[in-house]
């Protein structure tokens, strides 16, 4: 069973080091390898840096980088396995160290908490190699017999020293611990007078002991003479960064944690770092150590207890040498427990003092062989590891080297501008970011670098490198604010002609917003920074000295948003599965299904909206005043949903849609510049739109792609109207909270997304909330108006206009009842003529689950913060209960009149969740109660699922009322056209943007060309011609295509209805003989028409199909028929997006 306990704890070992490589030196070890085995790099010079070139780079790990090169093999597979095979390795030789007439459980035991202990060090670096020649040191010095005089040990040791030197700064540790044991072993010969003597036949100790000290003393010097044998000689004597650091480092965060020491309160209370099973797996080395070695049983000899307290020592210095340490404790430890065991004997149970000794030996097999089988379990989904906030980046069992998308993405730019020839070989720029530069030695080799994670070489640089993170606001130094002429001093110091900042997914918040903020500063300096990359994570900045010359890259490289956004090479975007969010799990979910990384484009399309400021501010300072408010044309009178007419419903979506304003002014530099501004202005959030539903498309169930979207669709200039934009922030706000945890499994930090925000905003824009005081108390309080709903024919089923009066009583009236409701005249409308709707419950559980997910982001905070914010959400969901009582009450004296009386209360109460439960509850109650009218509450159900961001459910319902009766229903009621604009709705808030063109061509496209046999007026027209048009259709007759022209234009194609002929007979009727009317008609047709293709190319323009925009922007100029005397119609926004495609064109051509 021993045995099999020892092969359960080299498993484990190996389950532990068996993660995924994401630390980003790696990269460099990788160039490293590939330089030196292809002949561009010879050790001792600097292959990375334009700053260090002209002195020696001491590589410590220049044979274990060139063994990693052969081993990566494109992917990593093989050199992770291989890493976590050295880590069994060394774990199976420290066990290997126990003599065989002493049990074995106790080594396997004291293993497994070695490992443990060890496991959050045990990452893709040199050091892992240590842990291995420590182990095979520790094996020649305690279990190979010795002789006196031999060279066999010196020889050994001169070996593996050797080796040890040519892969790891942390090599010193193996003379380390030879001098220890010596200088143990001199002071109990000299000091104690107690000289060790020979070993004891038999092998009775259970440790072996170390060679004679003159032997030892040998094989250091021979060890200390093999390890200066490389190239880098008496060089390589230099003791690795994170044991020494530098001074003034606290300011950072990343060196902080370089430089962490176990003692630390950092450590201590940090789940991540030592506030863990791990963190205590290494104090119980620690604990236990010191116990048995001064208290124990067994005689224990002064070289011993050096070694032990030399690397106790050094692990309490730095975390890095923690698996030292443990390594270290093994065989002292066991060899303890053993010397404790060896006076117990199976023969010795009837000795009841000593019973308890071998009944604690029998269970202590038992529960060890049980502790390491769940860690083998545990390591599975990595939680054998510290906890982290992101279980993307959990250590699960895998074995793959895997770059960050963000990193590879920026460092192949970079490479890509050195392959053609944009960035010169003599161009420098700083990284203020380690991570990126060490990417940039593997994915853009030609890029010298001016700092990177190879600390120690870098010291001359270190302190401009501080400062240049200072100056972005980078360090965290209290009372200190950053003072970007730190970063400019810097950059003028180096000759740099670029400056690059990132920031990882797992930093803090802080982090974040600071280099938020910094890039935000350069975006709006044009005149010395010139954006050259963006991609949300990283950024590359041109530089040029204030009033100093510009370098032609500064200009050249300028990130082109136009080219971007409407140039040939635009990919289309992906349409995503509309399916239900995965089911959330609980602990299960870590074995079943692990968590995946945020998608790239989700940090991009943030990126974007960051990236925007810098034109935005310049347009204002220039004066100009951008007016993005959707301004929507409603024609008052609309009957219903049923007869629609497609003329209005094209002004609707169309007129309404609050894009940017296109104003060409290029007569002087400065109106060239304003014009730049407003064509990046206009691109951008084409990208940032783009980019977020690529990140949909990669990955459909995180909740950070969602939650870049709700922000992309934020921006005004998108060419939609303010109630399709909010729509799409809805739906994409709630797929957002279903892809979230529960608020009792949420840990902060754990996306990119809060759902705290996610969850107020949300409810925020569902009340829409003003600020009003109180006539009586004179308090302030709160009225909500409720979402902008400019959508047909949602605005038809749940819009409403709202009125107040003087004491902020409202009046909400339903779109289809505005003309047969009066007004009170001491009520004012708020709304215009726009619709609104307020959801009223829907906003409270919002509220509700903000509060409940508000412990958990404000965790770190300070408390008077949190408790301010609590009291602010608090008292909007008092008003909002005090309104959702009020909407009760009102409801509850109808609730009992049938199903669709309740369901029509509950709708114009606001209650549009309880509306919805309703109609699903009890489905199959809807023939009895609706009869005829089933098919009408089925399209109310979609356009309130719609509303309530539901967009799966509302998907799958279309589905199924788009086949077989339900369809043969629709039909026969005049209400496919109903469905259809459902259907346009749903995938156009989808990004569904091919099919909603389809749709939109469906519902629309039959007016199109209707003027094109449109006779000139003249004596036939209109009065004549009209009774002969009356006559045909009265009579049933085929009309010609003169008749059909003017009868079009006189009788809008409304969706069909068998009660349309008398009304358009009436028009027909009223419209006869009147000339200018007919004029009129023909204008309002050329309008339609110019609104029908231009939002056919803005579907286009968002699906990013740029040829097919093209094409439909300049079909939006109509030319009027012949002699009617009418101009041109043409879309403003057409011609602009037009110019903007035809400018790509031309910047893009080579």
């Amino acid at each position: 069973m021993d045995v099999a306990l020892a092969g359960l704890v080299v498993v484990f070992a190996f389950a532990a080091a068996s993660f995924t490589a994401r630390n980003s030196d790696v990269w460099i070890h990788l160039a490293a390898g590939q330089r030196l085995l292809t002949g561009q790099y010879v050790p001792g010079t600097d292959p990375f840096s334009f700053s260090g070139a002209d002195r020696p780079w001491v590589n410590h790990s220049w044979l274990v980088d060139a063994a990693s090169y052969l081993l990566y093999g494109g992917q990593g597979k093989v050199l992770v396995i291989a890493k976590a095979v050295i880590v069994a390795l060394a774990f199976g030789t420290v066990i290997g160290i126990r003599r065989p007439r002493f049990a074995l459980w106790p080594w396997a035991a004291v293993a497994g908490v070695a490992v443990l202990a060890s496991a959050p060090h045990l990452v893709l670096r040199p050091n892992v190699v240590s842990v291995l020649f420590l182990a095979i040191t520790l094996f020649l010095l305690f279990r190979v017999n010795h002789r006196p005089n031999s060279w066999r040990f010196p020889g050994a040791i001169g070996v593996t020293f050797w080796l040890w030197a040519n892969s790891d700064p942390w090599f010193f540790i193996g003379p380390m611990a030879l001098a220890l044991i010596i200088v143990g072993d001199l002071i109990q010969t000299n000091l104690l007078d107690a000289p060790g003597g020979p070993e004891p036949a038999g092998g009775d100790e259970p440790l072996g002991r170390a060679p004679d000290t003159r032997t030892l003393a040998k094989a250091l010097g021979v060890g200390v003479l093999a390890c200066m044998l490389n190239p880098h000689h008496v060089r390589v004597w230099e003791l690795p960064f994170e044991l020494v650091g530098a001074p003034n480092l606290e300011g950072d965060v990343r060196f902080k944690l370089l430089l962490m020491s176990p003692t630390s309160s950092d450590f201590i209370n940090n789940p991540g770092y030592g506030q863990n099973a791990n963190g205590l797996a290494y104090a119980v080395l620690v604990v236990a150590g010191a116990a048995v070695l001064g208290f124990g049983p067994g005689r224990v000899r002064v070289g011993n207890i050096a070694l032990w307290i030399g690397f106790a020592a050094l692990s309490l210095r730095s975390v890095f040498a923690i698996p030292f340490f443990a390594v270290v404790a093994v065989p002292l430890i066991a060899g303890q427990l053993n010397a404790l065991s060896a006076r117990i004997g199976a023969e010795q149970w009837a000795d009841p003092k000593k019973r308890p000794l071998l009944i604690g030996s029998s269970l202590g097999r038992a529960l060890c062989a049980l502790a390491v089988c769940a860690g083998c379990v545990l390591a599975y989904p990595g939680w054998v590891h510290p906890d982290i906030s992101n279980p993307a980046y959990a250590r699960r069992i895998s074995w793959a080297v895997e770059p960050e998308p963000s990193l590879k993405q920026a460092a192949e730019q970079f490479q890509r501008w050195h392959e053609t020839g944009a960035l010169p070989a003599d161009a420098h720029g700083l990284v203020a970011s380690t991570d990126l530069a060490n990417y940039l030695a593997w994915f853009a080799p030609q890029e010298k670098v001016f700092f990177n994670a190879r600390y120690n070489f870098h010291r001359p640089e270190l302190t401009d490198f501080f400062a240049l993170r200072r100056g972005l606001g980078l360090l965290a130094i209290e009372g200190e604010r950053p003072n970007p002429k730190d970063t400019t001093a810097v950059l003028e110091k180096w000759g740099a002609e670029y400056l690059a900042v990132y920031t990882a997914a797992g930093d803090s918040l802080f982090t974040r917003l600071r280099a938020i903020d910094a890039a935000s500063g350069m975006y709006r300096n044009e005149d010395n920074w010139s954006p050259w990359y963006v991609d949300g994570r990283t950024t590359v900045f041109g530089w040029r000295a204030p009033g100093g010359p510009a370098r032609p890259t500064f200009a050249r490289l300028r990130v082109d948003p136009v080219i971007l956004a409407f140039g040939p090479q635009v990919v289309p975007v992906p349409p995503a599965d509309l399916l239900p969010p995965l089911p959330q799990l609980g602990w299960e979910g870590a074995f079943i299904r692990p968590a995946q990384v945020a998608p790239v484009g989700a940090a991009e399309a943030l990126g974007w909206a960051r990236f925007k400021e810098g034109p935005a501010t310049r347009q204002g300072r220039r004066g100009v005043v951008r007016e993005n408010v959707s301004r929507p044309l409603f024609v008052l009178g609309v009957p219903s949903v049923t007869n629609f007419s497609m003329h209005q419903f094209a002004m609707v979506v169309t007129t309404a849609s609050g894009g940017v304003r296109f104003e060409p002014n290029e007569a002087t530099p400065a109106g060239a510049a304003a014009s730049g501004d407003a064509n990046e202005m206009a691109a951008v959030p084409l990208l940032a739109l783009r980019a977020a539903r690529r990140a949909i498309a990669e990955n459909p169930d995180h909740p950070d792609a969602y939650y870049a979207l709700a922000q992309a669709l934020r921006d005004k200039d998108l060419p939609l109207t303010e109630g399709e934009r909010l729509l799409g922030i809805v739906t994409a706000y709630r797929q957002c909270l279903e892809r979230l945890p529960p608020p009792e499994q949420y840990k902060r930090g754990q996306f990119e997304t809060s759902p705290t925000e996610v969850a107020l905003q949300l409810a925020l824009i569902y009340l829409n909330p003003r600020s009003r005081r109180d006539p009586k108390t004179g308090k302030e309080k709160l009225n909500f108006i409720g979402m902008a709903l400019d959508v047909a024919p949602l605005s038809e089923l749940l819009g409403q206009s709202v009125f107040e009066d003087a004491q902020g009583r409202q009046i909400r009236v339903m779109t289809a009842d505005r003309g047969r409701v009066k007004i009170p005249s001491t009520f004012r409308p708020v709304t215009g003529d726009t619709p609104h709707v307020l959801p009223i419950d829907a906003a409270r559980k919002l509220l509700e689950r903000a509060l409940a997910y508000g412990p958990a982001d404000f965790a770190g905070d300070p408390a008077d913060r949190f408790q301010e914010w609590l009291q602010g959400v608090e008292s909007v969901l008092k008003e909002v209960e005090a309104n959702l009582i009020q909407a009760r009450e009102q409801y509850d004296q109808f609730k009992d009149r049938g199903l669709p009386v309740a369901v029509d209360r509950a709708r114009r109460n606001g209650l549009i969740v309880q509306a919805v439960d309703l109609l699903v509850d009890k489905e199959a109650e809807l023939a009895a109660e609706y009869r005829e009218g089933v098919p009408q509450a089925m399209i109310l159900r979609v356009g309130m699922e719609l509303v309530l961001g539901r967009i799966e459910r509302a998907n799958a319902l279309l589905d199924v009322l788009g086949t077989g009766e339900w369809d043969k229903q629709f039909k026969s009621m005049g209400l496919a056209g109903a469905i259809l604009q459902l259907k346009y709705v749903k995938a156009l808030i989808a990004g569904e943007y091919k099919a909603a063109g389809d749709i939109w061509e469906t519902l629309a496209g039959a007016e199109i060309g209707l003027l094109d046999n449109m006779p000139p007026p003249g004596p036939t027209v209109p009065a004549p011609f009209v009774s002969r048009t009356i006559g045909a259709m009265l009579g049933k007759q085929s009309p010609t295509d003169d008749q059909k022209a003017v009868d079009a234009l006189l009788h809008p194609p409304f969706i069909s209805s068998p009660f349309s002929q008398p009304l358009a007979l009436f028009q027909l009727r009223l419209l006869a003989g009147v000339t200018d009317e007919l004029r009129v008609r023909v204008a309002f047709q050329l309008q339609t028409e110019s609104a029908f293709f231009f939002r056919r190319g803005a579907l286009s323009l968002l699906e990013g199909d740029i040829a097919s925009a093209k094409q439909r922007f300049r079909q939006s100029t109509r030319k009027p028929p012949p002699g009617w005397g009418l101009p041109e119609y043409s879309q403003q926004s057409a011609l602009g997006y037009l110019k903007l495609i035809e400018l790509a064109e031309k910047r893009a051509a080579p």
